[in-house]
């Protein structure tokens, strides 16, 4: 799942918004997760694959807020980034 808060942060930095991240349960009850801007998004996405679900269509985790982070790069971080971030997004929960 911190891989994946990666990911949302890559994507939120993208579009300038926040981001969701859903969990989707295929046909074998293979279960993965997935990054949509919107519900409406997810909603497109399930009438595209029938063979897939979202349990209660909300997000397992999202953001509260999108933050601008000024000389924003996006790229492939090293191990001590990316626990360096993921520290820092700890300090929020709280």
């Amino acid at each position: 799942m911190e891989i994946a808060k990666l990911y949302l942060r890559a994507a939120e930095v993208n579009c300038q918004d926040t981001f969701g991240i859903y969990e989707i349960i295929g046909n074998n009850n293979r279960i993965f997760y997935k990054i949509f801007h919107t519900k409406k998004d997810l909603e497109s996405y399930l009438l595209k694959n029938k063979d897939k679900e979202c349990k209660d269509k909300n997000p397992i985790y999202i953001s509260n807020q999108y933050i601008e982070s000024p000389n924003v790069q996006i790229r492939k971080l090293n191990n001590e980034e990316v626990k360096k971030y993921l520290k820092e997004q700890k300090q929020f929960l709280k």
